[in-house]
């Protein structure tokens, strides 16, 4: 983008892009605006499973170098995922509505 402003001679103006005191994110999302701190908030109860699978799994990852871990996550389906990963999440939080489209076949 820059090569084709010098290339063409145009003019740019500064839209703030640097500043982050007045921007807040916002989604919409299953028919409601949801904050992206509302969002965090929900995957707080997900996120320490993921980090000890992270952990579990090991790394690298070869054909030759793997954990048990390792196996049974990259065996497992995204249908079976919900069921067995995110058990203690709130179905009733906007966030789960991202995982649970699998479950609904």
């Amino acid at each position: 983008m820059h090569q084709l402003i010098k290339r063409f001679g145009l003019r740019t103006i500064d839209l703030g892009g640097g500043r982050t005191d007045r921007i807040r994110s916002v989604l919409y999302f299953c028919n409601r605006y949801y904050r992206a701190e509302e969002l965090a908030e929900d995957f707080q109860a997900f996120a320490p499973l993921v980090q000890q699978q992270v952990q579990e799994a090991g790394f690298p990852t070869t054909y030759a170098h793997f954990t048990p871990e390792r196996v049974r996550l990259d065996h497992l389906s995204v249908y079976d995922m919900p069921a067995t990963a995110c058990s203690n999440w709130s179905l009733s939080s906007p966030a789960s509505a991202l995982i649970t489209p699998a479950r609904r076949r």
